[in-house]
């Protein structure tokens, strides 16, 4: 009884690679892997990419408005103009502009409200929604005798 039993064993042929059906079915599987996740691979970078935009546009606001309130009071009676975005981001934001506001405060004489607004084109050629930082500058006291 044994015998027959090793007669079936030895007549089945033994399976030592792929069949073409298998390795058709993983190469449909691996382009169908392939058309989803790239897609979502380049659209997180060019995400990332934006962050980084913003984060060195919001960056350049803050060096703007530090380096304005830093300004003496008598400077603030004039137009405002800060700092220019340095030659090696220039490429990071494309047609850049910066404005720099000083507008009085009402009921108190003595402060003003600084605003620095950057925008850049987005990658898509439209312009950024205006990025805004405020700060607020008062004159100096005089000493009271």
């Amino acid at each position: 009884m044994n015998a027959g039993v090793d007669c079936r064993r030895r007549s089945l042929p033994h399976r030592t690679a792929f069949t073409l059906i298998e390795m058709m079915l993983a190469m449909m599987l691996l382009g169908v892997l392939f058309s989803v996740f790239v897609p979502m691979l380049l659209t997180i970078a060019h995400e990332r990419r934006d962050a980084v935009r913003e984060q060195v546009a919001l960056q350049h606001a803050a060096n703007v408005l530090e380096d304005v309130t830093l300004r003496p009071w008598a400077q603030f009676q004039e137009r405002l103009t800060g700092p220019e975005l340095s030659a090696d981001l220039q490429p990071l934001l494309p047609d850049f502009q910066q404005t720099v506001a000083a507008a009085d405060v009402e009921g108190t004489p003595t402060t003003k409200r600084i605003t620095v607004t950057v925008s850049w084109k987005h990658r898509s050629g439209q312009r950024t929604q205006p990025l805004m930082l405020h700060g607020w500058v008062t004159a100096p006291q005089e000493p009271q005798p």
